[in-house]
């Protein structure tokens, strides 16, 4: 399973394999796909302009949001 969280205090939004049991990290969503896991944090992030971070492995072509599109890492 993959977790988003969202920490409003801190502006950050995680992607994660481990569960948070943390006051400040919310739960956004639980998915058994990267993929949509991965959409669903992304659009958190990128429409309150929070912070990004993940402990999930990736696959071997990532893309990192820019304004303006997508780059290939």
């Amino acid at each position: 399973m993959f977790y988003v969280y969202v920490n409003n205090k801190e502006g950050r939004v995680l992607l994660t394999t481990r569960r948070i049991r943390h006051s400040q990290w919310k739960l956004a969503g639980a998915y058994s796909q990267l993929k949509a896991a991965t959409r669903q944090a992304r659009f958190i992030a990128d429409a309150r302009e929070y912070i990004l971070e993940w402990d999930a492995p990736l696959p071997k072509r990532t893309y990192v949001t820019q304004r303006g599109g997508d780059a290939a890492t």
